[in-house]
């Protein structure tokens, strides 16, 4: 299909054609790919197609092959849009509107027993907007409380403000159900993970998030998962910037300067990455990396064996990862020419962001996590007629279309506290009751010495 929702992976070793739409089908005797590794410790995620037996690679989205004796030949059958914007402010959002809602109700049609999950973000609250009124009492939200009832307590009292998140479900009036989470369910939840297919970060939290919804009686996951250019997200901004500021020495070596600082503190943090990649290039990777990055080239040379992390860069070449997406982004293509650096820099990041954190992290953690916990996964806001839209030019008059429709239907001051969600206390937990579960991962199951 053309996102990928559900994977398919094939392998040609020995003279033989083999699909699967698990990895697992498809390793008989193959051993883990080095590149998946340092993808991952980079990514936080395996960027298909690569995947973590050397073996096996994924199809990519939007594309179909054909197969005939040893002879292989890829197509890709997405090459025009749909629906094609007119230009015109009131007449474009009126059909962005009608799109929302017909990618909805396709969605739900038939169904009931449905639960989402409410974060406080654009996108699932946008998502709850359009689906309450079509659902009813058919529809539950769901909410993940990490840590004890003190703890949210002590939260709120520092922001000096109401809980986003119940907030928003009182305001829709719908059925409302927490799950308190704390180190010891993340750590079975992380367990659960580690037998997926593809590995990310975001794994162990989508593993909670469906078993709760499971343990509830939903069927059906209606999920918030949405193209990068539907949310705006700050980070296009933020690779801008330091793309800019890569291009002018002075800005550059001060940038690098202060980084360079923090980062003898914390060799592993954002700061150690901003000064290893900050740079003069013409290609947006470096600055990606810095903002996006999970382990920077000095820290991956602390983590990794030498000649393993050595292997592993011969077969895989992150910067050139990156800007291969951003060179061919998925979709038909954009009818409406970049106006500006920004815009087509925005247009770039867009593209690494929907084919890596998005297709390759959290749709492919959604799909396994929904089918492990007997969930039928649903993500309209990844029809395929709304990233046509967005791809050929439409969302250029609104920099985040999904809060644009949200402010006709919430009161500004809870509109105004929509943010990204607060992750749960990981750096904390991992000084305590996560530490040996860490450990063991890294050190005790090393079969290969591949960490140091």
């Amino acid at each position: 299909d053309r996102f990928g929702t559900k994977p398919l992976y094939v392998s040609d070793r020995g003279g033989a054609f083999a699909f699967a739409s698990e990895v697992r089908g498809l390793t008989v005797g193959g051993g883990l790919d080095p590149a998946a590794l340092l993808a991952f410790l980079i990514f936080g995620y395996v960027p298909e197609p690569i995947t973590v037996a050397s073996s096996v690679r994924a199809v990519a989205p939007g594309t179909l092959m054909r197969v005939r004796g040893t002879r292989v030949r890829t197509e890709r059958f997405w090459e025009e849009s749909s629906a094609l914007p007119s230009g015109q402010r009131e007449a474009d959002r009126a059909r962005f509107g009608g799109l929302l809602r017909d990618a909805v109700e396709s969605a739900i049609e038939g169904e009931d027993d449905v639960g989402i999950v409410v974060d406080g973000s654009p996108a699932t609250t946008a998502l709850l907007a359009l689906v309450r009124p079509m659902l009813g009492r058919g529809l539950r939200t769901h909410a993940l409380r990490f840590g004890t009832e003190g703890d949210d307590a002590m939260a709120r009292g520092a922001r000096s403000q109401p809980d986003t998140v119940a907030a928003i479900a009182q305001w829709f009036r719908g059925e409302h159900r927490e799950h308190r989470m704390d180190a010891q369910a993340l750590s079975a939840a992380f367990m659960a993970a580690t037998a997926s297919d593809q590995p990310s970060t975001g794994a162990p939290l989508t593993t909670l998030a469906t078993a709760a919804m499971r343990a509830s009686g939903e069927r059906v996951w209606l999920a918030g998962l949405a193209t990068p250019q539907l949310i705006g997200g700050d980070t296009a901004r933020l690779v801008s910037w330091l793309w800019h500021a890569g291009r002018h020495g002075s800005t550059s070596s001060l940038t690098r300067a202060a980084a360079r600082v923090l980062a003898r503190r914390r060799p592993f943090g954002r700061a150690a990455a901003l000064a290893e990649y900050v740079g003069p290039s013409d290609a947006i990777a470096p600055a990606y990396l810095a903002t996006r990055g999970v382990f920077g080239p000095e820290a991956l040379a602390r983590l990794m064996r030498a000649d393993a992390l050595a292997h592993a860069r011969s077969t895989f070449d992150a910067a050139a990862h990156v800007d291969a997406r951003a060179l061919t982004p998925l979709g038909p293509p954009c009818v409406l020419p970049a106006g500006s650096a920004q815009v087509a820099i925005e247009r770039a990041v867009a593209a690494v962001e929907l084919a890596g954190p998005l297709m390759s992290g959290a749709l492919r953690d959604a799909e396994a996590s929904a089918v492990t916990h007997g969930l039928a996964l649903r993500a309209p806001f990844l029809d395929h007629r709304l990233h046509e839209w967005i791809t050929s030019g439409g969302a250029a008059l609104d920099r985040s279309p999904l809060a644009t429709v949200l402010q006709g239907v919430m009161p500004a001051p809870l509109f105004r506290r929509l943010a990204t969600p607060r992750p749960p206390p990981i750096a904390q937990w991992l000084r305590g009751d996560l530490r040996a579960v860490a450990e063991h991962h890294l050190l005790a199951d090393d079969g290969d010495g591949l960490f140091r």
